[in-house]
């Protein structure tokens, strides 16, 4: 039988004392959550900012048709970085599903939602404002941040 939706998880990278560095990309969509569109994070473009040692943030927006969307990537030390049991946990629903799945189900906002479009063939990214899309774990060391800090543009 094919049923609506499958779910996938990852496991929590907090959960572990070991000392890394993660890069997370969270979604970024001004639809429905904080800041309002009007604040300096909802500006189009890229911004980088440092708030301590180890820790750092590329806002990445750009302008659709109808919003305001991008990612929030965040490089920083484990010891900064907290996940709950949801983080990272993704939903594909199935245009082909014979017991469908009610897409109007109120899904906790770290839960990131994708649907396909079989008209245009598109898979259509419903990942809220704060959902976990990806996440990478880096050993300690120099070599690692400064790669990881070069490639998002902290250094020329």
């Amino acid at each position: 039988m094919n049923f609506g939706f499958t779910g996938v998880a990852a496991p929590k990278a907090s959960s572990s004392s070991v000392s890394r560095y993660s890069r997370t990309a969270l979604g970024a969509s001004d639809g429905s959550m904080e800041p309002a569109p009007t604040s300096k994070s909802w500006n189009v473009g890229v911004q980088r900012l440092q708030f301590a040692a180890l820790d750092y943030l590329i806002r990445q927006r750009d302008e659709g048709p109808d919003q305001i969307g991008g990612a929030d990537i965040h490089i920083q030390h484990s010891s900064l970085h907290r996940e709950t049991h949801l983080d990272g946990f993704q939903v594909y629903f199935s245009p082909f599903a014979e017991v469908p799945f009610d897409q109007n189900f109120p899904w906790p906002k770290e839960i990131a939602l994708n649907y396909f479009n079989t008209k245009t063939a598109d898979h259509i990214q419903a990942h809220p404002d704060g959902a976990l899309v990806s996440r990478q774990l880096y050993a300690p060391g120099p070599e690692s941040i400064f790669t990881l800090l070069s490639s998002y543009g902290f250094f020329p």
